[in-house]
């Protein structure tokens, strides 16, 4: 067993809700005629990606292509990067995100959910954000034009894709200022990689019930912003609960059996930050 498969397996039994989106199920075995990966040019085809926008109206009760897709997109990406976001923080390992790499499987026999289990490791989070944009680039692009939508609501959905998980992952892990440095690092690589329309994080800390600047992160945004990544580690005082204000919504707010996400940038302000300050009281 190499090395990223036995820090895989570990995560699983840490979090087993990450299971199901990094262990191939048999079917899928089959399902790929013994490849063991599917192919990202496959799951870019027109009739792929319409098959998941309809399969999502189906599920959800949309109405929208456009909705539908890009839920389909935020669903797509809690399988196939939030374990690895996890990973980085609990064991500084640093997977391959290309989906035209590693194992990538239908989680149930033609189903709308996938997973991936990456097979090499990039040097550094920097790697893997450019990793990761050489795999979503070409989805992105793809997925836009089947729903006839613009690309950037999309890149918006990818940039809080692996930021919240990797927030999330640093208050859980309290490692806060490792994972400030690292969700810049990601978003450096994938900028690089694609030029995509990238929105900038907004980080923030909670203390003693109270939203408060970050004093040090002003420098990383500022290096992002100019396109400068030679240096993007946070060296500020580790600060206590963090999150990034989300650039994205989900759509699932138009399902008629769904409401409003606590952290929806749909949400109402206020409303939007007494939840997360909750969030933060139960760590």
């Amino acid at each position: 067993m190499s090395t990223l498969d036995h820090a895989f397996d570990r995560l699983a039994a840490r979090h087993p809700r990450f299971s199901p989106s990094v262990t191939a199920p048999d079917h899928a075995c089959e399902e790929i005629a013994g490849t063991g990966t599917l192919s990202l040019v496959d799951a870019c085809r027109p009739e792929s990606l319409r098959a998941a926008i309809e399969a999502g109206k189906r599920l959800f009760a949309l109405e929208s292509d456009k909705h539908a897709a890009q839920l389909w997109l935020y669903t797509l990406l809690g399988d196939i990067v939030a374990p690895s976001m996890t990973l980085m923080v609990e064991s500084e390992v640093f997977p391959v995100l290309d989906l035209g790499a590693g194992t990538l499987f239908k989680r149930e026999p033609g189903g709308y959910w996938y997973g991936l289990r990456p097979s090499a490791q990039a040097s550094d989070a920097f790697g893997v954000g450019a990793s990761l944009g050489r795999g979503l680039a070409p989805l992105v692009e793809a997925l836009s034009e089947c729903a006839g939508m613009r690309p950037a609501p999309l890149w918006a959905v990818v940039a809080d894709g692996f930021i919240q998980p990797l927030m999330g992952a640093g208050n859980q892990e309290f490692a806060t200022s490792q994972a400030l440095g690292l969700a810049c690092q990601v978003w450096a690589g994938l900028k690089k990689e694609t030029g995509a329309p990238l929105p900038l994080p907004r980080f923030e800390q909670i203390l003693d019930g109270e939203v408060l600047p970050i004093e040090g992160s002003g420098q990383l945004l500022d290096a992002l912003r100019a396109d400068v990544f030679d240096d993007l580690e946070f060296s500020g005082e580790q600060p206590e609960f963090i999150f990034s204000h989300r650039v994205s919504c989900c759509m699932i707010y138009h399902s008629p059996n769904a409401g409003l996400c606590t952290s929806c940038p749909h949400q109402d302000r206020e409303e939007r930050l007494a939840g997360l300050i909750a969030a933060a009281e139960s760590y």
